[in-house]
């Protein structure tokens, strides 16, 4: 885990909220490298998922700057931030936002689909849906192909959330909340998929309030005031599943 995918310097976000300004961020520093699953906390409200959605080039600072791979995703131009996101980040958020009138075959499919022609997609079709099958028996969901979201669980939306999420094959996968709408059980089954993952080479960071969570990562990055300090190595707790530490 020697090579850096990302860094964040001095970042700050405010929002106009009234007559005042709220101030989210405040000059938060953060660097991830490849290979490592970083889990940053903080209590309800604290930031984290602004923060997120800045890594991910989905919301521009106001101040800061945020370079993945080298490159500073607020410079380039809109459409080159938007194939970055597309090929090189994938996002799974608390409440999966999978696309309510599509099967689950068609909602991993969207990212492969994106910026791609009607005639690349007919001569890619077999090899993407290939590729789709594929992810689906990553994340055992193989025989809900032709279900729509409404038909699934909260574990099983996730679960096709989380292939939607890697079916480009990201070199950086960003995690908002990823158990936060999930009963524990079926939370636990989620993080032993992201552990996997991770155990496969794949780059996370993952947002969380919940400590017992954030011991499955490398490293904890707590946010508090508005500013993000390396918080203490730990151990997985005692009462984890070994399956998922």
């Amino acid at each position: 885990m020697s090579d850096l995918i990302l860094r964040a310097s001095d970042v700050s976000k405010s929002y106009q909220m009234g007559k005042s300004p709220l101030h989210v961020l405040r000059g938060v520093s953060l660097t991830v490298r490849t290979g490592e699953f970083v889990a940053i906390m903080g209590s309800s409200g604290c930031g984290k998922s602004t923060l997120l959605h800045i890594l991910g080039a989905l919301d521009p600072p106001d101040k800061g700057t945020v370079e993945f791979e080298g490159r500073n995703v607020y410079e380039i131009s809109r459409r080159q931030r938007n194939a970055l996101r597309n090929n090189a980040i994938g996002f799974i958020f608390q409440f999966y936002h999978l696309l309510p009138e599509l099967n689950v075959l068609e909602n991993i499919m969207v990212p492969r689909l994106v910026g791609t022609s009607i005639l690349a997609w007919r001569s890619k079709r077999a090899a993407i849906r290939k590729d789709v099958e594929r992810v689906l028996e990553q994340v055992g969901l193989t025989g809900r192909l032709k279900h729509r979201p409404d038909e699934l669980s909260g574990g099983e939306r996730q679960r096709a959330a989380i292939a939607r999420a890697i079916v480009n094959q990201p070199r950086l996968l960003l995690a908002d909340e990823p158990t936060g709408n999930l009963d524990v059980q079926t939370g636990k089954r989620i993080l032993a998929i992201l552990t996997r993952l991770n155990e496969q080479g794949q780059t996370i960071v993952m947002v969380t309030h919940d400590p017992a969570i954030a011991a499955l990562a490398h490293r904890r990055v707590h946010l508090a005031d508005g500013r993000v300090t390396d918080g203490p190595s730990q151990s997985a707790p005692a009462d984890i599943p070994a399956v998922i530490r």
